[in-house]
């Protein structure tokens, strides 16, 4: 009798716990006054708030990454702050705080972390530019086609990882959970998904996210990173997009495109982490 309460209370623990993180995961709104997390902060110290690791990426956002990416590469002093529950004041993760200060959204914290730190620019306006043009394809369409094959093509997968390393839930509780998941957020996953890219069939977004990948292989052409041989923070975003898509232990498309058509990409990958997350791709493929 006590093993079935036991049960019960497991079971109602990892619904009640399911319904939050799949709210809080992408649908919380902005909050009207955002609530400082780090009070005793030190100055020019960045508290970046993102999801937990997992085990075959620093994160399955491609927005954390990025701005953990940044953070790194610019050696800016930092502490992290792995989260599931809390939010910025826009209802998303990653935000940071930083001199007593919340930035919510990686475009916002990209502004913030260049002016403040003095970040350098690119050598010419119009190389600033293309940054700017490519961070809006990566960080909108490409993001999209990738969300699409990434969550909505394997919902069992992607929901995996949120549950079994982010969470931390119980194996016997995650077939059900990924059950209410999906009833939570399926519908407006795939409602984002059709807003930032179009109401297209499969093999249309698959045709589309190959032309995109087809642009940054011709943009990258046979330099070291997308500007020259430094990292911008244009190449955070570019890493981010593709290495928590590339990087995951459940198979999908996009693993299967870029090995197929677009090893550069994939050599890519490979320079960037080597010289930015050198000991940080356990189960690396």
């Amino acid at each position: 009798m006590v093993e079935c309460c036991c049960c019960s209370a497991t079971f109602a623990i990892g619904t009640v716990i399911v319904a939050f993180v799949g709210y809080k995961f992408l649908f919380s709104k902005r909050k009207d006054t955002p609530k400082l997390n780090v009070e005793n902060w030190k100055k020019d110290v960045v508290y970046l708030f993102q999801f937990p690791r997992i085990t075959t990426a620093p994160n399955l956002s491609p927005f954390c990454l990025k701005i953990e990416s940044m953070l790194r590469v610019y050696n800016i002093k930092h502490e992290i702050i792995e989260t599931m529950r809390k939010r910025g004041d826009n209802g998303q993760l990653p935000f940071i705080e930083l001199n007593g200060k919340q930035i919510a959204d990686s475009q916002l914290i990209d502004v913030v972390l260049r002016e403040h730190f003095n970040i350098s620019s690119l050598p010419s306006k119009r190389d600033e530019g293309f940054a700017r043009a490519i961070d809006r394809m990566l960080n909108g369409n490409t993001f999209g086609g990738i969300l699409y094959f990434k969550v909505l093509k394997r919902f069992d997968g992607f929901t995996d990882v949120i549950m079994r390393e982010m969470s931390r839930q119980p194996s016997f509780l995650i077939p059900f959970l990924q059950t209410v998941f999906r009833l939570l957020v399926g519908k407006r996953l795939d409602l984002r998904t059709r807003t930032l890219v179009g109401d297209f069939s499969t093999e249309e977004f698959r045709m589309l996210l190959k032309k995109d990948f087809d642009a940054l292989v011709d943009i990258l052409g046979d330099r070291k990173f997308l500007f020259g041989d430094e990292i911008t923070p244009t190449d955070c975003s570019l890493f981010g997009q593709l290495v928590t898509v590339h990087n995951l232990s459940y198979d999908n498309e996009v693993q299967s495109i870029l090995r197929k058509d677009y090893k550069p990409l994939l050599d890519y990958i490979d320079r960037f982490r080597q010289e930015v997350f050198p000991n940080d791709f356990i189960d690396y493929k």
